[in-house]
């Protein structure tokens, strides 16, 4: 990957990520309809961010090993629910504040929320840390 790949990295991600998941489905619905005798009522699909979330802390990884020979760190930070819209209608502020009620830290996520995990990882306080995901979710998923 060089400065001219005019973002064929990410196209090629993004259409992985799409075959996986299409693949996954059409395997699941697959076994369902062997063990359920052709019935699929309440067959939940699987949501389509989750394959995009574990595609990029994968491409993290493996960005972070390709680049480290060359004493490039690659880190991903991974927030919570973040209320990032300019102006959010009532029902958004309610579903962020409900996602907000079951974690430690029970207040609206935001995105300056995030500044100071960025400014560690773009700083030299983290020279020595590649491939790792620092979760900024007030506590809603704790390692």
């Amino acid at each position: 990957m060089g400065p001219h790949d005019g973002g064929q990295p990410a196209r090629h991600l993004a259409r992985e990520l799409r075959g996986d998941s299409t693949h996954a489905q059409a395997a699941l619905r697959q076994d369902h309809q062997h063990q359920l005798g052709h019935r699929l009522q309440g067959l939940r699909e699987p949501h389509p961010l989750r394959h995009v979330q574990g595609g990029i802390l994968g491409f993290t990884k493996t960005l972070a090993q390709e680049l480290g020979k060359d004493n490039i760190c690659v880190n991903c930070v991974a927030p919570g629910s973040t209320l990032s819209e300019e102006n959010p209608d009532e029902a958004l502020v309610k579903y962020r504040q409900a996602a907000a009620s079951s974690r430690a830290l029970q207040r609206l996520q935001r995105p300056e929320d995030l500044v100071g995990a960025v400014v560690f990882f773009a700083s030299s306080d983290s020279d020595f840390i590649t491939g790792q995901t620092l979760v900024v979710d007030g506590g809603a998923c704790m390692h």
